[in-house]
């Protein structure tokens, strides 16, 4: 459908174009969102990618998907504004590999409560990593992609990607350790919970 629908807004049509605005902004919203950390400057990277992406709809030639063209535009959008607004760090070499598990929760009441302020500690954590990092992490962590489909999208080989998904995971922890008591009882409601089945 992808395909039909890219062929039909190149040749001008506006419901199709209306349809893949709508298609696409949930995915771009979320990357932007995870990459800028705030609603409005992820409703502003939503507008300036389809701005791109619709000028450009007409060159796209399929050379590779066309999810993988949409997370670029959207990801070099995002890059874009960091280092227009001054937010973009360089990376350190010096990071440790570590790699971050965080244990999923049931939605009880306090759960819920728990949960919402460990999102929002994870989400401050990945604001503050160095962009590289937060890219990768926010494309495969947090959008799903694999190593391939990242690489593609950033332009660099797969072992770029999973040394600095690492490193980035790494930052991750060591950021969060700091409020280990709250992932720790997250740990221990779990266990609780599975001993009681």
């Amino acid at each position: 459908m992808t395909n039909e629908l890219i062929k039909q807004c190149q040749s001008g049509n506006r419901d199709a174009t209306e349809t893949l605005v709508r298609q696409y902004t949930p995915v771009i919203y979320k990357l932007a969102f995870s990459m800028l950390g705030n609603e409005h400057d992820a409703s502003d990277a939503v507008q300036e990618t389809f701005i791109k992406i619709l000028k450009s709809l007409s060159g796209f030639r399929g050379d590779s998907s066309f999810s993988t063209w949409i997370y670029r535009v959207t990801s070099n959008t995002c890059l874009d504004m960091l280092r227009k607004n001054g937010r973009h760090r360089a990376v350190s070499p010096d990071d440790e590999e570590v790699f971050l598990q965080i244990p999923d929760t049931a939605p009880t009441p306090e759960e819920a409560a728990v949960s919402g302020e460990r999102r929002s500690m994870v989400r401050a954590a990945v604001s503050a990593l160095p962009t590289d990092y937060k890219l990768v992490v926010t494309l495969c962590d947090l959008n799903g992609l694999s190593y391939a489909e990242a690489a593609d999208i950033l332009g660099c080989p797969q072992g770029t990607v999973k040394s600095r998904l690492s490193r980035a995971r790494a930052l991750l922890l060591k950021h969060l350790s700091a409020n280990r008591e709250l992932f720790d009882a997250d740990l221990r409601q779990n266990k609780s919970k599975e001993a009681q089945r």
